[in-house]
């Protein structure tokens, strides 16, 4: 018994010894990060905020979160959220990946119908990795453009199809620490999902404002 507790012990020694050099091994240099922020039509008569739910703040455990919705001429509705995890957070990452919607507006009743992939939008110079999705509720479709931002990372995939293969992926790139960001835009009176992209293409550079860089060293890219 002893033996086998001794065995047991070495092989988690091991197991997180080897998990640390994973991770150092993908230690970069520090680079210059790009922050960006929502910037809300507060001009609009129509807009106002809105707050997250405390059961949703607990859950999702950000530092930072904005959220608004209003309505355009056209007559379309708009909504948008915000949420940022600080740098150095070793749950940031697991935080970021669980804010999907295919798990948050199912569970509010919307039924999803079409998973599109990402598609990357331009913002302030970014390019910016939107997953799209069409929900349905009360037979009315709600277009909804989810874009997930990490600190650092040269290449921006965005949300995958799966949070567990987003995981699996950070793990391979040796990435942990650092800062993350999401940003959700959901749209409904647009008769087709390509009338909403251009809606969002249209929308999105007076959306986003982008903030002063910072230097910092991250993990993986």
């Amino acid at each position: 018994m002893v033996s086998f507790l001794t065995a047991v012990g070495c092989w988690a020694i091991c197991v997180l010894g080897l998990t640390e050099l994973w991770y150092r091994a993908h230690d970069l240099a520090p680079v210059q990060q790009a922050h960006w922020w929502v910037s809300f039509p507060t001009n609009l008569p129509s807009f106002h905020e809105v707050s997250v739910p405390d059961r949703a703040r607990k859950l999702l455990k950000y530092d930072q979160a904005a959220g608004g919705a209003w309505f355009d001429a056209d007559g379309t509705s708009w909504s948008a959220h915000c949420f940022r995890w600080r740098t150095g957070d070793p749950t940031a990452r697991m935080s970021a990946l669980g804010h999907r919607p295919e798990y948050c507006l199912t569970g509010t009743g919307h039924e999803l119908k079409s998973d599109l992939g990402t598609e990357y939008f331009r913002a302030a110079g970014l390019e910016l990795p939107f997953h799209a999705y069409i929900f349905e509720e009360s037979k009315r479709a709600l277009y909804v453009f989810t874009c997930l931002w990490e600190d650092g990372a040269e290449r921006q995939a965005g949300f995958g199809h799966s949070k567990y293969s987003d995981r699996l992926r950070s793990v391979l790139a040796g990435r942990r620490g650092l800062g993350q960001q999401t940003m959700e835009v959901a749209i409904s009176g647009c008769t087709t999902i390509a009338d909403a992209e251009r809606a969002l293409h249209q929308r999105l550079p007076d959306l986003v404002r982008l903030e002063p860089p910072q230097t910092s060293r991250h993990s993986g890219g």
